[in-house]
């Protein structure tokens, strides 16, 4: 039997656990609501992509930012909220668009 390479990395998960998690990625590839861009500059507070927009960085993210990293920002469909923001393949925050607007929803009542 030929297993995948998601099957081999699976072996010791439990199937349950296993179940979800390719379930979330299939919702993720499922995702195309995204640009791609490469960070231009950057201090200790912010980057700039080279589509001119600037983004602060949260001391949360766990990127360490050079200039020409890739940056991948999912954005609501109209392109005026950021949901979602990978930096070199690494995440820093995501939503869905269904938690994007529960989201939205919780901060206006907040």
């Amino acid at each position: 039997m030929n297993k995948s390479c998601l099957d081999k990395f699976f072996v010791f998960i439990p199937e349950c656990v296993v179940a979800h998690i390719k379930a979330l990625i299939a919702k993720f590839l499922q995702d195309k609501e995204f640009k791609d861009y490469f960070v231009v500059s950057f201090d200790k507070y912010s980057f700039e992509m080279n589509n001119g927009w600037t983004l602060n960085i949260d001391k949360e993210w766990p990127i360490t930012l050079n200039v020409g990293d890739c940056v991948r920002v999912y954005v609501r469909s109209n392109l005026s909220i950021v949901r979602g923001l990978y930096i070199n393949g690494v995440k820093c925050f995501y939503r869905t668009q269904k938690q994007q607007k529960q989201f939205d929803i919780q901060m206006a009542f907040s």
